[in-house]
């Protein structure tokens, strides 16, 4: 009798880092915004894969494994019809590139809007410095 365990395992580990590895891509503004503008995200099928993926790798027991955090919150903003059709535009998903290399380089953030200022997400949980600082007095 042939044991199929290893096999399994092996493709269970293939999964796991095919799925890691697509998942820290979505880190990156630019590669969301080719994805969008080359049509996947219009799939319902691949908005669904793009659910269960955050579903899955939103669990302690997964987002230990990410890299970059970022990725998450980006799978959690993509759930939202309309800022998948906004990272259509290469100049918002500038904007979300320069957003996060200031929260990389300074800890601020600040929501997403569309190019008619409407906010479309609020990024983080992490107030801007500006506001600290209007508290403070």
């Amino acid at each position: 009798m042939l044991n199929t365990a290893p096999a399994a395992a092996a493709a269970d580990l293939v999964r796991f880092e095919v799925e890691l590895e697509f998942v820290q891509c979505l880190a990156n503004p630019f590669y969301i915004h080719h994805l969008a503008a080359q049509g996947p995200m219009d799939d319902a099928r691949f908005v669904a894969y793009l659910g269960y993926l955050h579903a899955y790798w939103s669990t302690p027991a997964y987002a230990r494994f990410i890299t970059f955090p970022h990725a998450l919150e980006y799978l959690r903003l993509l759930q939202d019809p309309a800022f998948r059709e906004t990272c259509k535009s290469a100049e918002f998903c500038r904007d979300m590139q320069n957003q996060q290399w200031a929260h990389w380089q300074f800890g601020r953030v600040r929501p997403f809007v569309d190019a008619k200022g409407r906010v479309l997400a609020q990024a983080g949980a992490v107030p801007s410095l500006i506001e600290a600082e209007s508290e403070e007095r």
